[in-house]
């Protein structure tokens, strides 16, 4: 059995919220042979937008 993890509107949520669920996925992605998929449908400017004020440096793509 597997898991599939779809998130979709990420980049709708606040700067925090979209910060904490991409650190989620990060920690079920490291489970060892775990049987997990995740498809982000997100736009990838608003999401290292983000992530980039939550390190205070920039991100390259």
């Amino acid at each position: 059995y597997g898991m599939v993890v779809t998130i979709d509107d990420l980049d709708r949520c606040s700067k925090d919220k979209i910060v904490n669920m991409l650190e989620t996925v990060h920690l079920l992605l490291q489970i060892p042979k775990a049987p997990i998929v995740a498809f982000l449908a997100i736009d990838p400017r608003v999401i290292i937008a983000a992530v980039e004020d939550k390190l205070g440096e920039r991100v390259t793509q």
